[in-house]
C-alpha cells in the first residue's frame, strides 16, 4: 500500500464526505429488522427481500466464494476447492435445483441517479399530489393522460434463427449498420383512448410525405436534436388540446410562462419524479417495449420484401403505423394499476 509517510499524507488531503440524508443506505440494523420479520410471521422470506432490496445482486463467482466463506466461518464439513477458495459447480447445480423460484438473469444497467431517486418518499409524495389533483377537480379516468416520447430506428434488433452448427458466424439482413433515429410521442389515457402520435424528425426541411400512412391525425415536427424541445412541446399541447377536450372549469396551478397556454385551457401537467420513468411511467414501462417488439417484425418483413434496400424517412411512418396498432390494445390495465396506485 505505500510508506506510512505517503499514506498519511493521502489522508489529510482528502476531504471528508458527510452524508446529508439516509436515502438508500443499508446497516445491519435493518438485515436484523428483516430477518426478525420473517421470524416472527409478520412477512415471508420474498416479501422480506423486495422490501430491503437495494439493486445489488451478486455473481455466480461471488456466490461461490461466499459459500466457502460461510463454511470456512462456521466450520461446516466441505469438499470445495481451497485454493480457488470458491464452492463448485455442482453446488451451484444443486443449489439452483432446490430453490427454482432464484433465476440467474443478465441485470439492466441502473444508474446511481436512477437508483437513489427511486425511493418510497419521492414516490409517496407523487402519488399524494396526484391524488390530490384527482380530487379537488374531480377529475375521471377519461381526463388523466399519460405522455412519453421514445426513440425508434430503422435498423432492427435481428431475433434468434436455426442455423447450421459448427459456424462461427451467421448474419441475417438488416436495413443498414447505422439507422435513421425517429422520435415519437405517445399519449394515452387509462381507458384505451390514444392522441394521435407525434413524430419528430432529424431534419432541416419539411415534407408531407414523412406522415404518408401513420395513424390518423399524427402530426410531425422536423430538429436536429430530433428531441422535444420547448418549442416543439408547445406545439405538441396544441395538438394534444385538440383530441383531449379539456375542461376550462380547472385551470393549472402552475404558472410559468411555458405553460401560459395550458393554464387558458385547463390543461394540468403533473411531472414524474426525477430518473423514476423506469419503474413508474406506464409507457416506458408497458407499451414502447411491446411497441419496438412489434416495429423490429414490420421492419424485418419491410427489408425482405424490399429486396434488402434501406429503409428511407419517407418509409417509418407506414412501417410504424401496424406496430403501433398491435401494441395499442395491450396497455390500459397496466395504465390504471400505475395512475390509480392499486
Amino acid at each position: 500500500m505505500g510508506e506510512p509517510g505517503l499514506k498519511m499524507t493521502y489522508q489529510e488531503m482528502v476531504g471528508k464526505y458527510v452524508r446529508k440524508t439516509n436515502r438508500q443506505q443499508w446497516n445491519e440494523g435493518a438485515m436484523e429488522n428483516a430477518i426478525r420479520a420473517v421470524h416472527t410471521g409478520e412477512m415471508g422470506w420474498l416479501k422480506a427481500s423486495k422490501t430491503f432490496n437495494r439493486l445489488f445482486g451478486i455473481t455466480c463467482n461471488e456466490l461461490r466464494s461466499l459459500v466457502y466463506d460461510w463454511a470456512e466461518i462456521n466450520q461446516i464439513p466441505h469438499r470445495f476447492n481451497k485454493t480457488d477458495k470458491r464452492a463448485g459447480w455442482d453446488w451451484v447445480r444443486g443449489f439452483r435445483s432446490r430453490h427454482p423460484e432464484i433465476t440467474f438473469r443478465k441485470p439492466e444497467n441502473t444508474s446511481i441517479a436512477r437508483a437513489m431517486a427511486f425511493n418510497k418518499s419521492n414516490i409517496a409524495q407523487f402519488f399524494k399530489t396526484h391524488q390530490e389533483i384527482v380530487d379537488k377537480y374531480k377529475l375521471g379516468p377519461e381526463k388523466i393522460y399519460n405522455v412519453d416520447e421514445s426513440g425508434i430506428s430503422t435498423v432492427q434488433n435481428p431475433p434468434k434463427i436455426f442455423a447450421s452448427t459448427g459456424k462461427k458466424q451467421v448474419g441475417t439482413i438488416v436495413g443498414a449498420e447505422r439507422g435513421i433515429h425517429v422520435t415519437v410521442v405517445c399519449c394515452t389515457n387509462p381507458l384505451g383512448s390514444y392522441i394521435p402520435p407525434a413524430f419528430i424528425f432529424p431534419r432541416k426541411n419539411w415534407k408531407v410525405e414523412l406522415l404518408e400512412g401513420t395513424p390518423t391525425g399524427s402530426v410531425g415536427f422536423q430538429q436536429e436534436s430530433c428531441w422535444m424541445a420547448g418549442e416543439i412541446f408547445q406545439q405538441w399541447i396544441k395538438h394534444f388540446k385538440k383530441y383531449s377536450n379539456p375542461s376550462k372549469d380547472s385551470p393549472s396551478h402552475n404558472s410559468w410562462g411555458v405553460l401560459d397556454y395550458e393554464k387558458q385551457h385547463g390543461i394540468i401537467l403533473l411531472c414524474l419524479p426525477a430518473h423514476c420513468s423506469h419503474r413508474v411511467q406506464p409507457l416506458d414501462v408497458s407499451f414502447f417495449s411491446p411497441l419496438k417488439t412489434y416495429l423490429n417484425q414490420e421492419i424485418t418483413k419491410k427489408i425482405r420484401g424490399n429486396d434488402g434496400r434501406a429503409i428511407s424517412q419517407l418509409q417509418v411512418a407506414g412501417i410504424f403505423r401496424p406496430a403501433y396498432e398491435k401494441a395499442a390494445t395491450m396497455l390500459p390495465v397496466a395504465l390504471i394499476i400505475v395512475v390509480y396506485g392499486r
